[in-house]
Order: C-alpha cells, then sequence, then structure tokens
C-alpha cells in the first residue's frame, strides 16, 4: 500500500512502518492515531474484511466483526507499539451509520477511541458528534497551500 500512487510517497521507502513512531513521539509534536488495519486498499491481495470484497470503500465496514478486525486490531497495535491509540480517522473519510452510531460508541471499551474523524471538509461542528468530527484532506478539499489558506479563512 505505501508504494500507491494514491498514497502519495512512491518515491519513499518504509515510511509506513513504526520505526520512525518512538522518536516522533519523543519529540513531543506528534501523537500516533488509528487510521484502521489496511484501509481495505485496492492494492492490497486480501484485507481484514470477511464480509465484502469491495475495495477503496470503506463505508463496507458495517458490522461488528469487520469493524473489530479493522479498528481494534489497528488500536490494540498502535497502544502496543506506541502506548497510546486514543483517534480514529475513517479511510478516505468514509463513514456510514454502522460505525458512527453503533460500532464507534457503544464499543469505546473494546477499541479504545475517544474520538473519530469523517472528512466533511468544514469546521468542527457541535451536530457531527465525537464520532463523525469533521477533517479536511490534502488532495480532495485542497491541492496547494494556497488552498489551505483561502479553506481555513488566511486567504
Amino acid at each position: 500500500m505505501e508504494v500507491a500512487d494514491d498514497c502519495g510517497y512512491t518515491f519513499l521507502q518504509n515510511w509506513l512502518d513504526d520505526s520512525w513512531w518512538s522518536e516522533a513521539l519523543g519529540s513531543g509534536l506528534f501523537e500516533i492515531g488509528n487510521h484502521s488495519w489496511d484501509h481495505v486498499h485496492g492494492t492490497l491481495p486480501t484485507t481484514a474484511l470477511t464480509m465484502s470484497d469491495t475495495r477503496n470503500d470503506f463505508t463496507v465496514v458495517d458490522n461488528y466483526i469487520d469493524a473489530d478486525r479493522e479498528i481494534r486490531k489497528a488500536s490494540d497495535f498502535v497502544r502496543l507499539k506506541a502506548g497510546s491509540c486514543g483517534l480514529f480517522a475513517y479511510p478516505f473519510g468514509h463513514t456510514n451509520e454502522f460505525l458512527v452510531r453503533e460500532y464507534m460508541p457503544e464499543r469505546q471499551a473494546e477499541h479504545g477511541c475517544l474520538a473519530a474523524f469523517g472528512a466533511q471538509g468544514h469546521g468542527v461542528r457541535v451536530e457531527d458528534g465525537v464520532w463523525n468530527i469533521s477533517r479536511m484532506i490534502c488532495g480532495h478539499h485542497w491541492r496547494e497551500p494556497e488552498g489551505l489558506l483561502e479553506l481555513i479563512g488566511l486567504k
């Protein structure tokens, strides 16, 4: 997945491994969060999903088994390596009612996340709730630094 064209860093090697996490966490500038076990990414020969062969669409994670394999498994791994894992960002910003209204809030004790981020492309709104906080994604909501400045009202 790390060398797939849509990941944007084909010129780097091993950038998705965890070898740099300790140094980054030690700087006090970073936290490591959860972005799912495998994104149900299209370049992978298999994914953690049991109920679907669909790729590049996280909305297919619509049942407890698949959500646990994608979200809890990744949270457990990050906690083991980084010590904590309180935030989750839905791959591709893809959410569904099951994840936002059932799995994330009802299984919080299991996955350990405190909040989750969608990709609505607007500022934070109370009505979005803690399990679908809006985020803005480079390449989707803006492509150049000027676009980000414009989006956040600084240009």
